[in-house]
């Protein structure tokens, strides 16, 4: 059974009944889902996924004045209310994570997600919220939502208005651009294996992520990238057999020429959703790679506010920060502080990562 499965049926049976019990009328004001981070959240928890915070989960969200009103009221009767197990999974206790039944505001959840409630009004801000942040916002699936407030929150926040949207794929143009198609054909050159190691694995990123900018859908961490990216509905299908070809071959040169191969790809797909007025020819130049990406930047640039051009790539995720608080805690610490108990391990031990 996938995580969504069981969490939604949990969700009917368990969650809603006892919200109901507890606090009277606010299940008809309650938002519940299976929402933000977590394989589960989007159908790709296996068996591995279930050696740690996998189960029956659920996030309770309620607008800023019910928060206020019973919020914490609400997370006592859930938790009070709530099985030891359900369908023979246990329940994890509830945390700032949103594992098990967590109780919080709307504005809460977003916040801690992505940094802002709401969609930033200024433009400019929303540049400096990481991709992968934004994904984990608005991934998931909401179960219950009487008020309709959390589903018109997410709308909100579904993807990039149009100036970002030019500026991530002019800043991704550029940096893959350089890398692939110039970089890679130089270090080629001086027989650098290691150096090419390096830039190929970059190179793969930034490619898959401007196939989901050319999507228009938010690309996740590198963990999930190429996961999703499998089932985008555009470009991935000319591109996965080259991408095969590119990872199991170890002809340095033919990885270079995939690489310009699918540049042109990415051109002309900007071509055809009108990013680019003129189609580029992608051509090799013996001594600055596939010229495909590189000569549509021009063009790209003119889509992009001129004060926004020169702007520094911020993609720190909210992520990177809770992680790195979570490995400080051993084991032990960690087992306790998400409900699971403790066992035996030593002080090196460290939390495995999320999913």
């Amino acid at each position: 059974m996938k995580g969504l499965t069981l969490s939604r049926e949990f969700c009917y049976e368990v969650v809603l009944p006892a919200i109901s019990t507890g606090v009277p009328g606010m299940e008809d004001r309650a938002a519940c889902g299976l929402l933000g981070m977590g394989s589960e959240c989007f159908a790709a928890d296996d068996a591995l996924s279930r050696d740690h915070h996998w189960g029956p989960r659920l996030s309770i969200l309620l607008t800023r004045a019910d928060y206020a009103e019973v919020g914490d009221r609400l997370q006592t009767c859930v938790r009070q209310k709530l099985p030891e197990s359900y369908r023979g999974y246990g329940l994890e206790s509830a945390d700032a994570c949103g594992y098990g039944v967590f109780v919080e505001s709307i504005d809460a959840f977003f916040s801690r997600l992505c940094g802002h409630a709401r969609p930033p009004e200024a433009l400019r801000a929303w540049l400096d919220i990481a991709e992968e942040d934004l994904f984990k916002a608005t991934t998931g699936e909401v179960f219950h939502d009487p008020v309709g407030e959390l589903t018109q929150r997410r709308a909100a926040f579904a993807y990039y208005p149009d100036p970002v949207w030019h500026k991530r794929l002019f800043d991704w143009t550029v940096l893959f651009s350089q890398w692939a198609n110039y970089n890679l054909l130089r270090i080629e050159k001086r027989g650098d294996v290691v150096a090419h190691r390096l830039y190929e694995g970059r190179c793969l990123q930034k490619l898959l992520e401007l196939s989901f900018l050319l999507n228009r859908r938010y690309a996740p961490d590198k963990k999930w990238l190429y996961w999703h990216f499998v089932r985008l509905p555009e470009l991935a299908p000319e591109m996965i057999p080259k991408l095969e070809r590119l990872v199991a071959t170890s002809d340095r040169s033919e990885k270079y020429r995939l690489f310009g191969e699918m540049a042109g790809a990415v051109s002309d797909a900007m071509f055809e959703r009108g990013l680019l007025k003129r189609r580029v020819e992608n051509v090799s130049h013996p001594e600055f790679g596939y010229r495909g990406l590189a000569d549509a930047i021009p063009q790209l640039r003119t889509l992009v506010p001129s004060d926004w051009i020169t702007l520094p790539v911020n993609q720190a995720s909210i992520w990177e920060g809770l992680y790195k608080d979570v490995v400080t805690f051993t084991l032990a610490e960690y087992l306790e502080m998400t409900g699971r108990g403790g066992t035996e391990t030593t002080a090196a031990d460290r939390s495995p990562e999320r999913g």
